[in-house]
């Protein structure tokens, strides 16, 4: 989820700045190139719309994305430590279901703890984080 929100935010700028380049080809174009007739001109003024158009929509996106992109920018530790307790507690779990008491002194107690069914707080956790 973090690399997600990052890689799109950034992915968008790129394309802002692509299309914003593009436009001022366009609008350089215009004022100074040759002059149009009426199907030229018209290709240049339908590639504008659409240029606008789609930057608008990327600048509109990266303005819902900003704050959560600048959270995921300044904590990006966040998930390794995340993901590194989510190891640990099934670590521990793994540990907690296999553990048997064995008995050091006397032979006739018929103790286990091997049946004993814990909880797991956290199952499917990990493959939110993902």
């Amino acid at each position: 989820m973090f690399e997600l929100v990052v890689n799109e935010y950034e992915n968008n700028e790129l394309f802002i700045k692509q299309y914003e380049d593009e436009h001022n080809d366009l609008i350089h174009e215009i004022a100074h190139g040759n002059k149009k007739n009426a199907c030229d001109a018209y290709k240049i003024y339908a590639r504008e719309r659409e240029i606008l158009s789609e930057r608008h929509r990327l600048i509109d996106e990266n303005s819902k994305l900003k704050e959560l992109y600048e959270w995921c920018k300044q904590n990006s530790t966040v998930k390794g430590q995340f993901v590194k307790m989510l190891n640990s507690y099934n670590n521990l779990i793994k540990y907690i279901e296999k553990r048997a008491y064995t008995p050091r002194v006397r032979n006739d107690l018929t103790l286990r703890q091997k049946d004993i069914k814990n909880n797991r707080a956290f199952e499917g956790l990990a493959d939110v984080i993902k």
